[in-house]
C-alpha cells in the first residue's frame, strides 16, 4: 500500500474517532485536547499491532519448523 494512502487512511480515522468523542460527551469548543487523545489512542493501537504481528511471525515460524 502506498505510503500516501496509508497517511491518508490514518488521517481520515483520527477525524472519526474525534467526531465520536464529540458525540460521546467531549467539549467541541475543546476538539485539539479530543484530537491529541485520539493521537495516543491510535499510537498505542499502533504498538499493539507491532506486537501481534512479531507474536503471529513467531508462531508461523513454529509451526514451519514442527511440521517440517
Amino acid at each position: 500500500m502506498c505510503l500516501y494512502v496509508f497517511v491518508q487512511i490514518l488521517s481520515a480515522y483520527l477525524k472519526f474517532m474525534t467526531d465520536i468523542g464529540v458525540l460521546l460527551g467531549g467539549d467541541n469548543s475543546n476538539r485539539s485536547v479530543i484530537k491529541e487523545r485520539m493521537q495516543e489512542v491510535i499510537e498505542f493501537e499502533q504498538a499493539i499491532a507491532k506486537v501481534v504481528c512479531i507474536f503471529v511471525d513467531c508462531y508461523r515460524m513454529y509451526r514451519m519448523s514442527v511440521s517440517g
